[in-house]
């Protein structure tokens, strides 16, 4: 009393916060660097942060546009599914990039038309950046103008980063030297309309989270991909984010939870 001193009392809330706030800010730069990798840049591995509690609001994506959705039909947004996938319309409507008399999925009376196939790009939504680091090949699962069942593997990607393995309060973390495959597959039927050449060629200068980072082009009927929204195996911007989140706060929890 007396002495001019105030005391600032630091409650678990308030670190939490500054925590919280500094794993956003890496886990954005980490995106940040990997939208701007240029052709012929030194090789850097992507890092997987496991981002902010649920007490902290989180930026939009950086791949996120915010488009209206009027409804299942007016495929007009992006679109994800659970597996991290992101799903592009093409420009100039349905049907407009399918090959004439190829055999698109069948709608409900056995036919198709224009006004029944949407045609979407394909690539990795940022989210699944986070969790294999680059893409290092492509294997390709089936031919173009094949037509795929739900679940049926399109490619296999070669992915190499690093992944946390555990961390604290304070900062301190346990990385790991990760490799692996991962399928690329589409919880719907669909068509191959084609491959992206240059993914092909050089995934990891070209696969990403932008839209030039899409790996396939595909059609799908109508009334399938109405029924993989209904289902809850497609989501709109909003129900993809929140899911995003909860996986990324119980993957946070689990790494504090393993620190030794």
């Amino acid at each position: 009393r007396g002495t001019g001193i105030r005391v600032l009392r630091i409650t678990p809330a308030m670190v939490a916060f500054a925590l919280a706030s500094a794993r956003r800010a890496a886990a954005l730069l980490a995106r940040s660097s990997r939208a701007a990798r240029a052709p012929g840049s030194a090789s850097t591995r992507a890092v997987s942060v496991l981002a902010t509690s649920s007490s902290t609001p989180r930026s939009p994506r950086s791949w996120c546009v915010s488009r209206p959705f009027a409804s299942a039909a007016d495929v007009s947004a992006f679109l994800y599914t659970r597996t991290h996938e992101v799903l592009r319309p093409m420009p100039g409507g349905a049907g407009e990039q399918t090959r004439p008399g190829s055999g698109n999925v069948s709608s409900r009376d056995g036919k198709s038309s224009r006004e029944d196939v949407v045609v979407f790009r394909v690539g990795l939504a940022d989210r699944a950046f986070d969790l294999i680091g680059d893409v290092k090949g492509m294997d390709k699962a089936v031919k173009v103008h094949t037509t795929i069942a739900k679940h049926e593997n399109l490619l296999a990607l070669r992915w190499e980063g690093f992944k946390r393995t555990a961390s604290d309060e304070l900062y301190h973390a346990v990385w790991a030297n990760m490799e692996g495959v991962r399928n690329f597959r589409l919880p719907f039927q669909s068509e191959v309309v084609k491959f992206n050449k240059n993914a092909l060629a050089d995934p990891y200068k070209t696969v990403g989270p932008s839209e030039k980072g899409w790996i396939a082009e595909i059609s799908v009927d109508r009334h399938v991909l109405e029924l993989a929204l209904k289902n809850g195996d497609v989501m709109e911007e909003g129900s993809y984010r929140e899911m995003c989140d909860a996986e990324e706060d119980e993957e946070d929890a689990a790494a504090s939870r393993s620190y030794p």
